[in-house]
């Protein structure tokens, strides 16, 4: 099979076939970041005129060592010079997986090459993420207290945040007390500090939450599952077989039934709140970042998919009893026995109206198999630094785009995952600084995979840009 397409550019499931060849290995990895060592480096052969190089990486780290993965890499990134020295020295490195599915159903990993970077230094041992040990009821409580203020919107999810006391506005409307009842109301999936009070009020724009990056806490870490079937319907039927195999892992892993608490959303699926104090999690800087590593790690042993975008530091969630703008119906909830008894029909009967509720005590004692798994969550994330949110004013003339970048232009994002994966492919691109920087960067792979030479790219490029910019001079 040829490798390019007759008009000499690489046809998109010809390269993805190429990438599953050479990359899984057949190997099925979930979409993550992942620690590793590079067993060794090769050349690979491409496109014409497109150099190359194959990395073979072993992961070291979690339930996954011991597996295999490669990635194939542009000699011009700078990750293919970390990945050559890596395999020479023996350094660890971090690296993000992708998964391809194709229509058939047939789905591969492959590693996200331009993603490769060094691994920070941590302490050795075979568990270096376990602390020496882990915080009680009362220390989360003194530093949650800390963090008491959240936001609202009353009426749509994209309503002005209002922002209040978080516990306070939970309470009242899982007690269906709240003076909004009968509205959707979205509640922060996060808690802030001072800090978050001060930056609405001070900014040039008071009220707006945008562009807050200050530390956070939540006292729920929630699971958000939501399912449609081919034709795009909601599936709250499919969504549910997934809640049931959530629940199992859940409580497999150390949560008692008594702490989990389900809710019908109202329309296409369900969400599972458990207390973060049971995991020993603590507010910081990046605490989103762990709640959602420490989440899919679960979701991933009970080999479903959650939505992801909830892990986002300013994303709103539906409150309980919030009634849903499209069915009409309450987001009502249940416990673990309620769930398992209920049917569709019924959870939906029971949907039609506010059902007040005492929620389940969010402080406990931290259970230790529990606080390991955030533990381990909290070293990966801290040790695998990744790119940082980036907007026009962070990067001037130094653009380039990301390969998560191009993961999204050339094959979109599964369902969960595609309002942050649009998110950073916009900011991405709007880090360059004019339209021509743009158009260049956005040819520069069809250059390379087709095998034109780049000073003969370069001025093909330079003459459409200069006609262009004529042709739009007014006479």
């Amino acid at each position: 099979m040829s490798e390019t397409n007759h008009g000499g550019q690489v046809d998109v499931k010809q390269l993805e076939a190429l990438v599953a060849r050479h990359s899984g290995q057949g190997v099925s990895i979930p979409r993550g970041t992942y620690s590793g060592r590079v067993v060794r480096v090769e050349p690979y052969v491409g496109t014409p005129g497109w150099r190359a190089t194959r990395a073979v990486i072993e992961v070291t780290v979690g339930p996954h060592a011991g597996a295999e993965i490669a990635a194939v890499l542009d000699d011009r990134w700078q990750a293919t010079r970390l990945a050559r020295k890596a395999a020479g020295n023996g350094e660890q490195v971090a690296f993000d997986v992708f998964v391809r599915r194709y229509e058939d159903g047939r789905s591969f990993s492959a590693v996200s090459g331009e993603t490769i970077r060094w691994l920070e230094k941590t302490p050795v041992g075979d568990t270096p993420w376990v602390p020496d040990r882990y915080p009680t009821a009362e220390e989360i409580a003194t530093a949650a207290a800390i963090y008491p203020y959240g936001f609202a919107c009353i009426g749509a999810k994209e309503a002005r945040r209002i922002v209040m006391p978080w516990a306070e506005a939970h309470r009242s409307m899982a007690d269906a007390t709240a003076k909004f009842l009968g509205k959707s109301v979205f509640l922060s999936a996060f808690t802030f500090s001072d800090e978050f009070v001060d930056y609405v009020n001070d900014q040039q724009k008071p009220g707006s939450v945008a562009g807050y990056r200050g530390p956070a806490y939540s006292p729920l870490l929630c699971f958000d599952i939501d399912r449609r079937d081919a034709a795009g319907r909601p599936d709250p039927a499919a969504a549910r077989t997934d809640v049931e195999k959530l629940l199992v892992v859940l409580t497999e892993i150390g949560f008692p039934d008594e702490s989990i608490t389900v809710y019908y959303s109202g329309l296409k699926g369900f969400h599972v709140d458990v207390a973060s104090s049971l995991v020993g999690a603590m507010p910081s800087d990046n605490f989103p970042a762990i709640a959602r590593q420490f989440c899919l790690l679960i979701a991933e042993e009970a080999d479903i998919e959650i939505d992801l975008s909830l892990y986002s530091l300013l994303q709103p969630l539906r409150a309980p009893n919030s009634r849903h703008e499209v069915s009409g119906l309450f987001k009502v909830s249940m416990t673990v026995s309620g769930f398992r008894d209920l049917s569709l029909d019924e959870m939906r009967e029971l949907a039609t109206e506010p059902r007040g509720f005492v929620p389940p005590p969010v402080l406990r004692e931290p259970v230790p198999g529990l606080a390991e798994i955030w533990a381990y969550a909290k070293w990966v994330t801290s040790s695998t630094a990744r790119e940082p949110d980036r907007d026009s004013r962070t990067i001037g003339g130094d653009a380039r785009i990301f390969g998560q970048t191009w993961e999204f232009l050339i094959g979109g994002a599964p369902e969960g995952e595609r309002a942050v994966a649009l998110f950073r492919a916009a900011a991405n691109l709007a880090d360059f600084e004019s339209r021509d920087d743009l158009i260049r960067a956005l040819l520069d792979r069809g250059v390379m995979r087709s095998g034109l030479a780049l000073t003969e790219a370069a001025a093909h490029v330079d003459s459409a840009l200069r006609r262009a910019t004529e042709a739009r001079r007014p006479d």
